[in-house]
């Protein structure tokens, strides 16, 4: 199973989380942790299954935070979260 690409779902997940409180730059901390909440549980769910069927799994990202240093916020966070 191919799963095509990990980073446009976070950012996807971070959207979602600032149209739903009406921002454009960054998050509150309580945002940030339920976003950060939803991702790790969306990893824990997507390894369950990967452990619960008989098939190999490819799992692709972008490059985060190696190159050039994002003009927003909620990239900084998106990239620091990534490179850990």
């Amino acid at each position: 199973m191919l799963v095509d690409c990990l980073t446009l779902w976070v950012s996807n997940l971070v959207v979602k989380r600032m149209a739903e409180a009406g921002v454009e730059e960054d998050l509150s901390p309580e945002a940030w942790s339920a976003v950060e909440s939803e991702i790790l549980g969306g990893t824990r769910d997507l390894i369950q299954v990967a452990r619960s069927v008989d098939a190999s799994f490819v799992l692709i990202s972008n490059e985060v935070g190696l190159g050039v240093v994002p003009p927003f916020p909620w990239d900084v966070t998106i990239a620091t979260f990534w490179v850990g």
